[in-house]
């Protein structure tokens, strides 16, 4: 760690200031005969604390500071985003990403394989962001931009050297992964899941006005969108508390 000494002044004020110290201590020993009996030695130190109390004094009116400088060297920052929601599991090889001795062995290694380089921060990500990586699989969520803005409020000040988000990419919250504005890192991806669409059914917008008086009516515009739902029937409903207000039967 390395100090430096800083003042409002220029740094030349400071032999001024010795200058008046030791100008100080010489005048007034100059013509004093009191300490003609006194030892040399001593006479000496109290010439040497008398020039440096003056010294101290006269040094404080310039406003000095004390810089310090550190330097310390770390990794960077390696983080592993891994999706705990329940659509991984959704397909045939579900037991690969349950099992011990499958995904869950093979990430540890390669987080363990990374720790030599990197410093590397485990998270699962669905509902909510957790730190580790739980392998629950149980979140019914998967919120990509809700992601990205954890990372960023957490992480942002740090040294990142990479992303590695592991997920199938599907997302039933937020907006799309490809519109996000991300930290400015490389980000990698590890793909999960299968990419066969399932069949789901969910409403994908609602459109209104944010002001609206007090009685008035005021139109509300639902889009539903259907996968692999061809000849079902479903209802969307629109509800204040327990009261219904709106009710209507959709053919697929």
């Amino acid at each position: 760690m390395n100090f430096q000494l800083i003042t409002e002044l220029p740094s030349w004020w400071i032999s001024f200031c010795l200058l008046i110290g030791f100008g100080y201590a010489f005048l007034f020993y100059r013509g004093d005969h009191s300490f003609d009996g006194v030892n040399k030695w001593l006479r000496f130190l109290l010439f040497a604390f008398r020039a440096l109390v003056v010294f101290i004094l006269t040094l404080l009116l310039l406003s000095p500071l004390i810089k310090s400088f550190s330097r310390e060297k770390e990794k960077p920052l390696l983080i592993i985003a891994q999706d705990n929601s329940q659509s991984i599991l959704l397909h045939k090889d579900s037991t690969f990403y349950i099992s011990r001795d499958g995904y869950q062995k093979n990430l540890a290694k390669m987080a363990d394989d990374l720790k030599e380089k990197f410093d590397v921060k485990l998270i699962s990500w669905g509902d909510g962001i957790k730190d580790g990586i739980l392998f629950s699989f149980t979140d019914k969520q998967t919120d990509f931009s809700e992601l990205q803005k954890q990372l960023f409020i957490r992480y942002s000040n740090r040294n990142i050297g990479a992303i590695v988000i592991a997920g199938d990419g599907l997302y039933n919250r937020g907006s799309s992964p490809l519109y996000e504005k991300s930290l400015k890192v490389p980000v990698y991806t590890i793909a999960l899941g299968d990419t066969t669409v399932q069949k789901d059914l969910f409403i994908a917008r609602v459109n209104y006005s944010k002001v609206v008086y007090l009685g008035n009516s005021f139109p509300i515009e639902i889009t539903v969108n259907a996968r692999q739902c061809s000849g079902e029937k479903s209802i969307v409903t629109i509800r204040q508390d327990s009261l219904l207000l709106f009710s209507r039967e959709l053919s697929i």
